[in-house]
């Protein structure tokens, strides 16, 4: 894309990842001013499941959520460098720090790789960022956003690796999907109280009862744990929205209030 004044900058990049050996896609985007003012850093912003954040002709259900019609549309947001990754065929293994409870066997997944998903993000994609752009490198300027299993591995990423992750946006928590292992992450956990956490959730996340109100309950349970894990009340956002249903069109309904809060 162009450099002007109505479009971002969107550049592209393959990673490899070790413990995958393959190379993974990145995209990044810049805001208008990158090239004007070449002092001037900015905060990052990862997002999970690239491949719908940016366009509906890519993404999994023919809508994205639209982060560069958020972005060019609303002027008043603070500007940031956005990074969307691509998500792996074998999207619920990547994002899984644990195996699946039975009451899942449905979606098999071979072997967790949550962890190693962790790492490379924070330890080869995070680096890779911050060398390559101006950005504010701290934890106060780095922020992720996932929905469903992407807020599972967000909400683990935001635990494993509190000293670099400043904000979290956890749209559609599927948590249910390891109950025990993930109330058991957090139980004993002692948190910093900089961290801040907006959280969203909808009424009718599935057309069967009793899993949308499983999703309910994950993002209400998450946030008592990090609560009783010492984030201050006034650091985390809880939004439950009647009849907002579990796809892309109804996360990008709350972006923009997401990336104000963890931008703020």
């Amino acid at each position: 894309m162009s450099n002007s004044k109505k479009e971002n900058i969107l550049e592209e990049y393959y990673l490899e990842m070790d413990y995958k050996k393959e190379k993974r896609r990145i995209r990044v985007i810049l805001p208008n001013s990158y090239n004007q003012n070449k002092s001037k850093k900015y905060p990052v912003v990862y997002f999970h499941d690239g491949q719908n954040i940016l366009f509906n002709h890519e993404s999994y259900s023919g809508v994205s959520w639209g982060l560069i019609e958020t972005i060019r549309d609303n002027k008043n947001l603070k500007e940031f460098i956005g990074v969307a990754i691509d998500n792996s065929p074998a999207r619920m293994a990547e994002y899984s720090p644990w195996p699946l409870d039975q009451s899942l066997a449905d979606l098999k997944i071979e072997r967790p790789e949550g962890d190693a998903y962790a790492d490379f993000i924070l330890n080869t994609l995070k680096p890779f960022i911050d060398q390559k752009y101006r950005t504010k490198k701290s934890k106060k300027f780095t922020s992720m956003i996932g929905s469903s299993a992407g807020a599972n591995i967000s909400a683990f990423i935001g635990k494993k690796y509190q000293a670099k992750i400043g904000s979290l946006g956890i749209f559609s928590l599927a948590s249910f999907a390891f109950k025990d292992k993930f109330e058991s992450y957090f139980k004993d956990a002692s948190l910093k109280d900089n961290q801040k956490i907006y959280i969203k959730v909808g009424t009718e996340e599935s057309a069967e009862r009793k899993i949308s109100q499983a999703y309910i309950d994950s993002s209400v349970n998450y946030y008592d744990l990090l609560i009783k894990a010492g984030i201050p009340i006034d650091n985390i956002k809880l939004r439950i929205i009647s009849g907002d249903t579990h796809c892309e069109g109804d996360w990008a309904k709350y972006l923009l209030e997401c990336l104000e809060y963890v931008l703020k």
